[in-house]
């Protein structure tokens, strides 16, 4: 099993590198998305964590699918250590 809580601490970097690599600022990308700049600095902080819609919406911005977005994320994710589940 995975360890899910480990996503926060992935994604909000990856989000930042992506963003980062496609020239946009935090005010850039959520404009690009609808949403607030002060959204965009909650998820690479890691004080929040996407909504389905948001994740479509940022994939989109940065020129890729959802699924490759997660994809990336999903790489990541740690397992659990034996027994801990």
């Amino acid at each position: 099993m995975r360890d899910v809580s480990a996503i926060p601490a992935i994604f909000g970097p990856l989000l930042r590198t992506l963003r980062v690599e496609a020239g946009l600022s935090q005010e850039q990308l959520a404009a690009q998305c609808g949403m607030d700049r002060s959204a965009i600095s909650l998820l690479e902080r890691q004080k929040n964590q996407p909504s389905l819609a948001s994740l479509v919406l940022i994939s989109e911005a940065l020129g890729m699918t959802a699924a490759e977005l997660i994809g990336r994320v999903e790489a990541d994710i740690p397992q659990l250590p034996e027994g801990s589940e």
